[in-house]
């Protein structure tokens, strides 16, 4: 398992370099003959959470996602964990589109 972490916000070239330097990175060029794997799919989930944690700014304490699985069709979180932050007193009433 490799773990990233960076403060957002976080620009495309940035969530690439993040991405190339994942010790499973070459597993997304595809192995043993098989097909890449999403990882424009991967660039975009991590544009999308910056542009959240960046958005939620102090009222988000901590999101944990394990795992966010890469397919040839994209990426999905099969878990995750929100915690909320320091300044989240009250429930939410922002709505976030990702």
């Amino acid at each position: 398992m490799t773990v990233r972490r960076r403060c957002p916000p976080i620009d495309g070239p940035r969530a690439r370099r993040l991405i190339d330097g994942l010790k499973v990175r070459p597993l997304l060029d595809g192995v043993r003959g098989s097909a890449p794997l999403g990882t424009d799919a991967l660039v975009d989930a991590v544009l999308k959470l910056s542009a959240l944690a960046t958005e939620l700014g102090n009222d988000l304490g901590a999101l944990d996602i394990n795992p966010l699985v890469v397919t040839h069709d994209g990426c999905v979180a099969v878990d995750a964990l929100v915690e909320p932050g320091q300044d989240a007193s009250t429930p939410a009433t922002r709505t976030l589109r990702l």
